[in-house]
């Protein structure tokens, strides 16, 4: 603010300058921060004169926060003038962050006429605010906390914890294959072909592997007896059906329900009591036998066996089509898992539906009404053509755990 002297003198008004010889300078100088500035006192000096003034009460001083104190106007002096009036104290600075005071106001010299007025105290200067730190003086900011370490993708896993017998089954029967490509046909029927190849090579030691075994592979399941995985097997395929015999410690089968085609039963007996093939006629034999020692034939056995083409058909000249998921199937470590189709008598029944007509030639009206599956899934096995030229059965694992 800019800061103004008068003194009247009848018409005249004559300024008389201080000391210092020129109006009050501007009280708003920036002052360099720093400490605390006292604040300006402003005594007002009467002016001299012809009638000489009472000196001017000493002007009040600045309250205000700390700032730069404005100089206080120098009074002027006039020809008898009367005694200056009590300088107006200066209005309260503005605060600013700490500034330097300002000089104090030099006192009027006393004069004829009236005192000068005194300086008002100059407005507190605004202190030059603290400097920024950095470019800001503001505290730096806190430092920021740390990210956490971002949680790692959950480890998958493996085959039920790492179920190294789950992992031994899947690689032994996910896309496992039964195939049984017919030959030519028989001279009996157009429905049936031989199917001489390859030999079982198990010297017609007994009725479940005499003829020609179209599938005959054993695994060796990894793991300890104290592992096992529980499995369903999804089975698909084109069979002759055969008669699996039932009863107590023998086979149970499941005619008339979704999973019809599979059979189970406790392997030891075998032929005598176990759960075997009826051998009162020479139709084909799908079957996994899963023991816990390498014995595989005979009547001393452990483990169980388990058949895929036990339909509740007559077991003659057709074919038909199995799509099921078996009842669970328990796997111990270590056990052999032994997977054997076999022909008892080296013919196979066609891939020939009910409605195929059963002669010795087409000539005397025999026909072969092929079944072509749809939806087979073999993967990851190889493609089976379709319709196939004879019997297959295709393998998946459902579930294991």
């Amino acid at each position: 603010m800019k800061r103004l002297l008068l003194v009247s003198l009848g018409l005249i008004s004559v300024g008389l300058y201080g000391v210092a010889g020129c109006l009050p300078d501007n009280g708003t100088t920036t002052g360099t921060a720093g400490t605390t500035g006292s604040a300006g006192t402003g005594p007002g000096v009467g002016g001299t004169g012809p009638d000489t003034g009472s000196a001017g009460t000493q002007g009040a001083g600045g309250t205000g926060t700390p700032g730069d104190a404005g100089t206080t106007g120098t009074a002027g002096t006039s020809p008898a003038g009367a005694a200056g009036t009590t300088g107006t104290g200066g209005t309260t600075g503005t605060a600013g962050t700490t500034g330097q005071a300002g000089n104090p106001g030099q006192a009027g010299m006393a004069g004829n006429g009236n005192a000068g007025r005194g300086g008002t105290t100059g407005q507190a200067g605004s202190g030059g605010t603290t400097g920024q730190a950095g470019r800001g003086g503001s505290t730096a900011g806190t430092t920021g906390t740390g990210g956490t370490t971002g949680t790692g993708g959950t480890t998958g896993s493996a085959g039920a914890a790492g179920n190294v017998v789950c992992d031994s089954v899947k690689a032994a029967l996910d896309g496992f294959q039964f195939l049984l490509a017919c030959g030519v046909d028989q001279s009996y029927s157009v429905l049936v072909c031989q199917n001489t190849r390859p030999a079982c090579p198990y010297n017609n030691s007994e009725y479940l592997v005499q003829g020609t075994c179209n599938g005959d592979k054993k695994f060796t399941i990894a793991g300890t007896s104290a592992q096992s995985c529980t499995i369903t097997l999804h089975v698909q395929g084109v069979v002759e059906p055969k008669h699996y015999a039932t009863g107590t410690n023998r086979c149970t089968t499941y005619f008339g329900m979704p999973q019809e085609g599979f059979a189970q039963g406790p392997a030891n007996g075998g032929v005598t009591s176990g759960c075997y093939p009826t051998t009162s006629g020479n139709y084909n034999v799908y079957m996994m036998h899963v023991s816990d020692n390498t014995t595989t034939l005979g009547t001393n056995l452990t483990g169980n066996r388990y058949y895929f083409n036990a339909i509740n058909k007559t077991e003659a000249h057709f074919s038909y089509k199995i799509d099921y998921t078996t009842p669970t199937i328990t796997i111990k470590g270590g056990t052999t898992i032994w997977m054997l189709a076999d022909d008892s008598n080296q013919s196979a029944i066609k891939n020939c539906d009910t409605t195929s007509i059963d002669q010795a030639t087409t000539a005397a009206g025999g026909k072969c009404n092929a079944i072509n599956f749809t939806g087979l899934t073999t993967a990851p096995g190889p493609a089976i053509t379709q319709p196939y030229n004879g019997q297959f059965i295709q393998f998946h694992v459902a579930s294991a755990q």
